[in-house]
């Protein structure tokens, strides 16, 4: 491999245009994720990669939440998902490094969604 390897997901699922890679049918899938509240209190979210896969990144994290996309972290003050709940989608560019090994990938990152 001569550059790295880049599987674009956006948050709605979707291959982005920056993807340079064939993937093995078609297997990809952005996060998505329904949160609930018993309160009225505002919330933060935060994310970290855990870099679980050698040579393996997740860059241009997106998140979308109640129809805004964010794409700093931590995101602070946010409304409330209440009781009924709200959908936390997220999307990310894998980059896999030109010197990195061949096969399945499976990156891991660490959602946090705490009450204020």
């Amino acid at each position: 491999m001569t550059t790295s390897t880049i599987v674009n997901v956006n948050w709605k699922g979707a291959l982005g245009g920056a993807t340079n890679a064939t993937l093995l049918d078609n297997d990809f899938h952005q996060g998505r994720y329904l949160i609930t509240s018993d309160t009225n209190l505002p919330i933060t979210v935060n994310f970290s990669q855990l870099a679980n896969e050698a040579k393996v990144n997740l860059k241009t994290l997106r998140l979308r939440y109640k129809n805004k996309t964010y794409k700093n972290f931590p995101i602070f003050g946010l409304d409330s998902p209440g009781i009924t709940g709200e959908y936390v989608e997220i999307g990310a560019k894998v980059v896999a490094k030109k010197n990195s090994t061949a096969g399945e990938k499976f990156p891991q990152y660490m959602l946090i969604i705490e009450e204020q």
